[in-house]
């Protein structure tokens, strides 16, 4: 699993490798990239047990990574009395010395021998941060993912950008004298950071502000998402807690891109550039941009 940081499988010894790659983007602007790797080691390790009882492992993978930081893949590996394969996908980046990856893998074990009842159906989340050449991961597991996650997924992708401009403009931008700001204060630190936009204390969610927002998320997402898995006749609590996880990873991903729009990071891919160029006119031309 070459993309996901702190998850590769362990395995001792020297290993042959060889990597593909190939471009997909004009050579001016790397937009996309196919990567392949082939390895053979002499055991595989992973998590406190020897998948290979010391024999040798052939293992190999095939990954796609996009300049905004996602990527794909799939990598596969033998074992004992079997073979594994592990699909993945994620989101990874830096900010001067923070790097962070989040990650959701699937582990599968077909035909696999006596540690199959162990590791089938073994679904994570992985989130890693890291700083100064310090980090730290943490493992989820997340159970089986079904038809209601790839529907609350698509769902909360499509209404993203639209709850956005709804915070944005009716909570974020209240009036001072307004119901939201009067009871719940949500313009008023919004309005000071306007003010002075490099302000570190009004640029990002304190712990307790996040919290507020990531439970009131809670409650609406639990609004659409039951209704919609109900429908659908999908699990319902699956379905709403991959579409609250969704929601989370929003709100951080929105106080990522706040903080590199309001520091001396200069973005480099087009993405990122766009999002950067589109905040400072909002502050600096029209609040209503």
């Amino acid at each position: 699993m070459k993309h996901v940081s702190g998850i590769k499988k362990t395995v001792l010894a020297a290993s042959v490798a060889a990597t593909m790659a190939a471009g997909l983007a004009a050579p001016s602007i790397a937009v996309a990239e196919v990567s392949g790797t082939v390895g053979v080691s002499n055991m595989y390790f992973w998590r406190g047990q020897d998948l290979t009882e010391g024999n040798a492992q052939v293992f190999g993978s095939l990954d796609y990574a996009h300049s905004t930081g996602l990527y794909a893949g799939i990598w596969g590996s033998s074992e004992l009395g079997g073979t594994e394969y592990d699909l993945y996908a994620g989101y990874a980046g830096s900010l001067g010395d923070f790097s962070y990856d989040i990650a959701y893998v699937d582990y599968n074990y077909p035909n696999s021998g006596e540690y199959a009842g162990e590791y089938r159906d073994l679904q994570e989340v992985i989130l890693s941060l890291g700083y100064a050449g310090f980090s730290a991961a943490g493992y989820f597991g997340v159970g089986d993912y079904g038809r209601g996650d790839l529907i609350a997924i698509a769902a909360t992708l499509a209404m993203t950008g639209t709850v956005e401009w709804i915070i944005h403009k009716y909570l974020l931008h209240a009036p001072l004298d307004s119901w939201a700001t009067r009871r719940l204060g949500t313009g008023t630190g919004h309005h000071r950071h306007h003010l002075d936009p490099t302000d570190p204390e009004w640029l990002l969610l304190g712990g307790v502000d996040a919290a507020v927002f990531v439970t009131m998320f809670g409650f609406v997402t639990a609004a659409w998402s039951m209704p919609l898995m109900w429908i659908t006749e999908s699990s319902i609590l699956g379905g709403f807690f991959t579409a609250w996880l969704c929601a989370a990873i929003g709100l951080l991903h929105y106080e990522f891109v706040h903080l590199m729009v309001h520091t001396r990071y200069r973005p480099r891919t087009r993405f990122y550039k766009g999002l950067t160029r589109h905040h400072r006119l909002h502050h600096y031309r029209n609040e209503h941009y």
